[in-house]
């Protein structure tokens, strides 16, 4: 197969980086011939070179694959985290060109593969939830606009990363004395295999570079509120309230000000049925009811905006 008749869909996140080689023209469907995972991709708290060297790795196991020889494909997209920091596009178009990645590029908000996935009409809302959280819109005219998304230290609200950190405070003040009592602790005890409280804080602080491993423990959080733990019940209510308020954000401004939107969602966190729900009541207790589309397959919307590249 022709490279010129292949286009690369990008993505890379707090948790993964993945790449999917697909055809150029394939008739609407997005079938990839190869795909290929590795490590996160933000180079907020990773560095570009750790970034651009997970992104790389991801390019050639998709390659590998598909069982084709790495070469210059028509087009390819990234959406990436961490675009905002300071010299990242430039790194990034440096990279590509100096890989001979593809004849075309972009480098483009990690959300927007997301909403590409999920609102093939080009517009609509995503609202993400994975390791950071991000809530990310763009109109018929593509302007675009996001709430969220200032990262572990800032922001995150919502996140797989915040619920998991929410959890542990929530263990540690029932053993201060300071909190409701919880199941929290126990669960967290054995979700990091560690034996008493000091050692969990200690499994915490060591977070840094690897926030994904803390964000994976989201879910022990989902399970002890699905037991009904008041505790956790309530991180999970805050967390929706949370992503909900993102959403809001972007509907309230002149640009968007929709009565009716597609709302694509994705992320680790809404694979819990609990949070989908509470998501989905924080946004009806505001006045929001969107049409609700889960979107599986991120990066699916990374291949075609790498084609809508090509085509323009």
């Amino acid at each position: 197969m022709a490279h010129d008749t292949l286009v690369l869909g990008v993505i890379g996140g707090g948790s993964r980086s993945e790449a999917w080689l697909a055809p150029l023209t394939d008739q609407g469907k997005i079938e990839p011939l190869g795909r290929g995972l590795s490590a996160g991709a933000n180079p907020t708290f990773l560095g570009l070179d750790a970034t651009l060297q997970h992104l790389d790795e991801a390019i050639e196991r998709a390659f590998a694959d598909a069982k084709i020889p790495r070469d210059r494909v028509a087009s390819v997209v990234f959406s990436v985290a961490g675009t905002e920091v300071e010299g990242a596009l430039k790194a990034y178009h440096d990279w590509i060109n100096w890989r001979q990645v593809a004849k075309r590029f972009d480098v483009v908000h990690d959300a927007l593969s997301t909403l590409a996935a999920g609102c093939p009409e080009g517009w609509g809302m995503a609202l993400v939830s994975a390791t950071g959280s991000v809530a990310y819109a763009r109109n018929v005219t593509g302007f675009t606009g996001c709430s969220g998304g200032w990262g572990w230290l800032l922001g995150d609200d919502g996140s797989g990363f915040r619920v998991a950190v929410e959890g542990v405070r929530a263990a540690i003040h029932a053993y201060d004395g300071r909190g409701p009592q919880t199941m929290l602790m126990d669960a967290m005890l054995k979700a990091f295999e560690v034996q008493s409280p000091a050692a969990l804080v200690r499994e915490v602080y060591n977070f840094p570079g690897n926030l994904s491993k803390l964000a994976a423990q989201a879910p022990v959080v989902t399970r002890v509120a699905a037991a009904g733990d008041a505790a956790a019940l309530e991180i999970i209510r805050s967390a929706a309230r949370q992503l909900a308020s993102m959403v809001l954000t972007l509907v309230r401004r002149p640009e968007f000000g929709w009565d009716e939107f597609p709302l694509a969602y994705s992320g680790g966190v809404f694979n819990d049925p609990l949070m989908r729900s509470m998501v989905e009541e924080s946004l009806h207790a505001v006045g929001l009811m969107p049409e609700m589309v889960p979107v599986h397959e991120v990066t699916a919307g990374a291949v075609r905006l790498a084609r809508e590249l090509w085509n323009t």
